[in-house]
């Protein structure tokens, strides 16, 4: 099995980019980044609000940045999208952070490891089809349907301004048929790369939301003149996800932040 799983982004403190520091919110992942990147101005109305796909069929996205090529972009976009609906349809999640508290709040050693099933791409390529493609002044984007037989029609062109924030940022959807995760990200220096890490985040919030393991050891050292109480608690996780979908995202220009919310059925 393991040499059919890709890293879709092993994400650790030393390899995540060089982040400066996470915290875990009640509602989702947060990651901050130092270096800042100018906004995104318009997306595809589809990238930020995915259309529901019909029954047996899925529906991912794919972004690319700017080529001398539009050929290259395109291409670029496609594997993008490739891989994201490859974990869509299966993920396996590995998380572990651990807290150090003596008066003070310490995040040691956070750990995310997600991989995905490589060998789906060569079918997902070959049994999938494009519905729409733009490209703005940033970049390529492009969202499929898989597989290609099903009846999806086509999206229009259709732009959009991210505009006031979506009541999911601040109050996590409930549903009896679905859980949900966001993900946020900020103070990226490359845009594709924050999208990436907030769908990640969104999908660790995901499998954080159906299962975590929570350890807590307290301690108590004393020496002639002080008593040092300190507590070590361990949050970790290992699952399987199926069918975990980026279903919205949205930018907040104000704080260069981004969000994305994923959504899978519950276990």
């Amino acid at each position: 099995m393991a040499s059919n799983l890709s890293r879709g982004g092993y994400l650790t403190r030393g390899s995540l980019h060089h982040f400066s520091r996470l915290i875990i919110f009640g509602l989702g992942l947060i990651l901050l980044n130092p270096t800042v990147i100018l906004p995104q101005q318009q997306v595809p109305e589809w990238f930020a609000q995915l259309p529901e796909a019909p029954p047996k069929q899925l529906f991912a996205v794919g972004v690319a940045g700017k080529y001398l090529r539009p050929q290259r972009a395109r291409a670029a976009a496609l594997q993008d999208a490739y891989r994201n609906l490859a974990k869509q349809i299966l993920v396996k999640l590995k998380f572990e952070l651990i807290e150090l508290s003596d008066g003070r709040l310490q995040i040691t050693n956070p750990k995310f490891d997600l991989r995905y099933y490589d060998n789906r791409l060569d079918d997902i390529e070959l049994n999938s089809v494009i519905l729409d493609s733009v490209i703005t002044a940033e970049g390529y984007f492009v969202i499929i349907a898989y597989p290609a037989e099903k009846k999806s029609g086509g999206f229009g062109c259709s732009l959009r301004s991210w505009g006031p924030a979506p009541e999911w940022v601040s109050h996590i959807p409930k549903d009896r048929d679905y859980v949900y995760g966001i993900g946020m990200v900020a103070r990226y220096g490359r845009w594709l790369r924050a999208w990436q890490d907030a769908d990640a985040l969104a999908r660790f919030d995901v499998a954080k939301n159906i299962q975590v393991e929570v350890q807590s050891l307290h301690t108590s050292q004393r020496d002639d003149r002080h008593t040092i109480e300190s507590t070590t608690r361990r949050q970790s996780l290992d699952l399987t996800l199926r069918n975990a979908t980026i279903i919205a995202r949205w930018y907040d220009c104000k704080s260069d932040t981004y969000y994305s919310l994923c959504r899978a059925p519950r276990q």
